[in-house]
């Protein structure tokens, strides 16, 4: 079954269109999602959440490539079922506070332009640094994986990873001193 006619059948509600997806992309999805949640019961329930908002969003048009956009949505599911279970597992539940004893969030000032020239200014730093040192730092800061972890999946010693980490951590603080932003 080609894509169009899955997205079609999906517009009608028509269950076969799920068993389509599940056949012709199911594979390559439970794939993406095993190797981030290293679990195969995660990895299917994963790739089941895919197919439930699929089901409750059908694209309004095929997608250019049906494969690539259920794709997506998988790694994007499976990297948020990664951070959830991180959060559980690092944070204890005594140190979550209920939202009514937080500040008020709208109160802090912050201004999102703000944040946007710091990204940039963040992202210009790390262009400024050696792949290496950008790919770890990536790892750990925006994948949240661990220094093990990325030593395990670089290939890089764990005491290299620590001190590319403190290093790059200083310089960047530093970078953005410099411009007048303190984090």
């Amino acid at each position: 079954m080609n894509d169009e006619e899955i997205v079609r059948l999906l517009g009608e509600k028509d269950e076969t269109a799920l068993t389509a997806l599940n056949i012709k992309y199911g594979p390559k999805c439970r794939a993406i999602a095993r190797d981030i949640l290293g679990s195969d019961p995660d990895a299917e329930e994963c790739f089941n959440d895919v197919l439930l908002k699929v089901w409750n969003n059908v694209p309004s048009k095929t997608p250019e490539k049906l494969g690539a956009y259920v794709a997506k949505l998988t790694r994007n599911a499976a990297l948020d079922k990664y951070r959830g279970q991180r959060r559980k597992k690092s944070i204890p539940p005594e140190m979550v506070e209920p939202l009514e004893n937080c500040e008020d969030i709208a109160d802090r000032g912050d201004d999102p332009a703000d944040a946007g020239e710091i990204a940039e200014k963040i992202a210009a730093f790390l262009a400024g640094i050696s792949a290496e040192k950008r790919k770890t730092f990536i790892l750990r800061y925006y994948y949240e994986l661990t220094e093990k972890e990325i030593s395990q999946k670089t290939g890089i010693p764990a005491g290299t990873v620590s001190s590319y980490l403190s290093r790059t951590k200083k310089a960047l603080k530093r970078r953005l001193q410099k411009e007048g932003i303190t984090i």
